[in-house]
């Protein structure tokens, strides 16, 4: 006789969640049919258990189903903390429906439908949301969602998710493959893809490379394919026939040419032993990696000592590869050296140079990829002359490693004492060794002058711009806000240089690159610093831009705004639009932090009679 509530029916839901594994979904099924007929309403946990119970079971579930379900619990109101656990689980149920009279295709029109409402109300999706929408479109084996695939993949970087792996690359690539009879050019799109791949140090796998392989056959590009093979072969990735067969290539390539690649017993034996190099080097690859990545999601824990921490342990996996005389592909060094950028307490910039050295110590051919990720490191290194205490640290324990040390792999004697200045001399060094930069470098490069730590070095950023501009290479979102960061940066008296960020704005419009959450808050801070008094009205007018653009305003953003509104002539009458602005964070569900209580009192107290205020 107890009087069964969503408490109840969640916690039997919760319990048959295991117990869908390898059975059916029938049980489920019926407490969710049972809710309905005791009008127990369907929450977003017991929803969520609903779609884990289908993603373990054996057997497909009715896509109708899902989507009833889904529809049910956004049908009870979904809090602003349920809408990503909602949206990750639909998206990991849907991968394992039964889609309506058998076909064969897949929920990619549910998945893109759920994702776009929830994503207009605020809701930013993990990466495997994205990866997975993009692999139901390549296994729809429809080339018309080329377009809807390129859109998405846009999103997901102008989220600020990190594409730390080459899957959304390789997929987009694939879907193009996919494409190639109904767009004649999406081979050209296809190898920007895999350059912008490599130039973000991620590394192609067989089936990246074998799918854009196919696209240039296919486009009779003879040179390119050559080239790209090459690339392959000196990467360590062995084609195969399973993903790249010799009638593929005949179709372009002479018969000669192909058993060159493929049949010669000289060729054989080399690639045999460079299949045994890269497996033994690839052992060391995922040691490394689980040294890097296992302690969190940037590196070493922060509980973590220096000496204990995963970049000292993957050089040390490094100077054993040395010792041992395993070869030091070059995808590996660029895994070191991105590993040792992201630690927490900043990059290990010391240990990147020892890195460096030592790749060119072993005669590794340097690329704009090994330069961009050795600036990565500067980049993010944090000044640290002293300490807290005013102590001067105490030096690395892999300060004295004795391999690293020995051979040119102690690093680069590079002398400048600051980060920005040691930049500029990489920078110097790479055009003498005649590398080629890439958007990349210059990002690098520009936002190191951001971070100046005696104050921006705006001119220096502009001048990297426009030589970069020259260079014929195109400036991206990444590279405007770090300029925007360098001009909001510019150090006293003379406050932002906030005309310039304005202008360049409206370069970066014209150009067709997209605006972010960051590139506003940026642009807001440089109107809030601008001297002798903020330039409120302009930040209003960005303010008001970027919510017209549906860009959802983060509490970096409010922040700034309100403290554009507060950096004004004291007795102004703006503390009316500070605590507009304050109070509108409330009602769109934006955090408000301790900065953003010091603006608004900050605000309130310059206001006329602001000391009396009762806050």
């Amino acid at each position: 006789g107890v009087a069964l509530d969503e408490e109840h029916f969640g916690s039997l839901l919760f319990v048959l969640e295991d117990a869908a594994v390898g059975g059916d979904l029938q049980f489920v099924l019926d407490v969710l049919s049972e809710m309905q007929v005791s009008r127990v309403p369907v929450t977003v946990s017991a929803a969520c258990a609903f779609f884990s119970a289908v993603q373990r079971a054996k057997h497909t579930c009715p896509i109708e189903s899902i989507m009833k379900v889904y529809r049910l619990a956004r049908s009870q109101g979904v809090r602003h903390d349920e809408k990503g656990e909602l949206l990750e689980g639909v998206i990991q149920a849907l991968t394992n429906v039964e889609m309506p009279d058998g076909s064969t295709g897949t929920p990619w029109r549910e998945a893109l439908s759920i994702f776009w409402e929830l994503r207009e109300e605020g809701e930013v999706p993990k990466k495997f949301v994205y990866e997975k929408i993009l692999d139901f479109m390549l296994k729809t084996k429809n080339g018309g969602l080329l377009h809807l695939a390129l859109h998405l993949f846009d999103q997901m970087r102008q989220d600020g998710i990190a594409v730390n792996s080459c899957v959304p690359y390789r997929t987009l690539i694939e879907i193009m493959e996919n494409g190639s009879d109904v767009h004649a050019n999406t081979w050209r799109k296809a190898l920007e893809l895999f350059e912008e791949l490599k130039e973000n140090l991620l590394r192609p796998d067989e089936r990246t490379y074998s799918s854009l392989v196919r696209q240039l056959v296919n486009a009779g590009e003879r040179e390119l394919v050559l080239d790209v093979l090459e690339e392959m072969r000196e990467a360590g990735e062995i084609p195969s026939a399973r993903y790249l067969g010799g009638p593929v290539l005949l179709k372009l390539l002479s018969k000669e040419e192909v058993a060159r690649l493929f049949g010669a017993e000289a060729e054989m034996q080399k690639r045999e032993r460079l299949h045994r190099e890269r497996r033994e080097a690839g052992h060391y690859f995922f040691r490394i990696q689980r040294a890097l990545w296992s302690r969190g999601p940037l590196g070493a824990s922060s509980s973590s000592s220096a000496s204990s921490g995963g970049g000292e342990e993957a050089v040390r996996l490094l100077e054993e590869m040395v010792v041992r005389r395993v070869r030091r592909f070059k995808w590996i060094y660029l895994e070191v050296l991105k590993g040792l950028s992201m630690t927490r307490t900043g990059s290990q910039w010391e240990l990147a140079l020892k890195v460096f050295g030592r790749m060119k110590a072993d005669g590794t051919k340097l690329d704009a990829r090994c330069y961009a990720a050795l600036l990565r490191n500067m980049e993010r290194a944090r000044e640290r002359s002293e300490d807290e205490n005013g102590m001067r640290p105490s030096p690395s324990p892999f300060s004295s490693l004795t391999v690293f040390d020995g051979l040119g792999g102690s690093g680069p004697s590079y002398r400048s004492a600051s980060q920005w200045e040691r930049s500029l001399e990489i920078w110097e060094e790479m055009k003498r060794d005649g590398v080629l930069p890439s958007v990349e470098v210059y990002n690098c490069l520009i936002s190191t002058m951001a971070k100046a730590k005696e104050g921006s070095k705006w001119n220096t950023a502009l001048e990297l711009f426009a030589e970069m501009k020259e260079a014929g290479l195109q400036p991206n979102r990444i590279t405007y806000n770090a300029l925007f960061s360098a001009l909001e940066k510019a150090p006293p008296p003379h406050g932002s240089e906030w005309e310039k960020a304005l202008s360049l704005f409206e370069t970066m419009k014209a150009e067709g690159v997209k605006a972010s959450s960051g590139t506003f808050t940026l642009l807001i801070s440089a109107m809030e610093k601008a001297r002798p008094s903020s330039e409120w009205v302009r930040a209003e007018e960005l303010f008001t831009e970027m919510k017209e653009k549906n860009i959802q305003p983060s509490t970096h953003t409010y922040n700034s705004l309100i403290r554009s509104l507060a950096n004004v002539p004291a007795g102004s009458s703006h503390w009316v639009l500070a605590l507009h602005y304050f109070e509108e964070m409330k009602e769109e569900g934006v955090p408000r932090d301790l900065y953003t209580y010091k603006a608004i009192i900050y605000a309130l107290a310059r206001a006329e009679g602001g000391g009396e205020f009762d806050l």
